[in-house]
């Protein structure tokens, strides 16, 4: 499997009054599926705010060849 080029950035969400997580495929480099899916256990205990599910269903779209998510 390729490199994976991920980033986590938390942005103002005026509309909602808080700070909402979103997900754009950039810059934190995880080489491993094994090491994408510790950072987004990692993340997702932190924050709650955005499942791994969720995040893994966006990189899916945007490369195939991830692997489906099994947690």
């Amino acid at each position: 499997m390729g490199k994976i080029w991920v980033a986590l950035q938390r942005v103002s969400d005026s509309s909602a009054g808080r700070d909402r997580l979103l997900v754009a495929i950039t810059t934190i480099r995880l080489v491993t599926h094994s090491n994408l899916l510790s950072a987004l256990r990692r993340f997702h205990s932190r924050t709650r705010c955005l499942s791994a599910q969720a995040v893994m269903r966006k990189l899916r779209w945007h490369d195939r060849t991830i692997p489906p998510l099994d947690m």
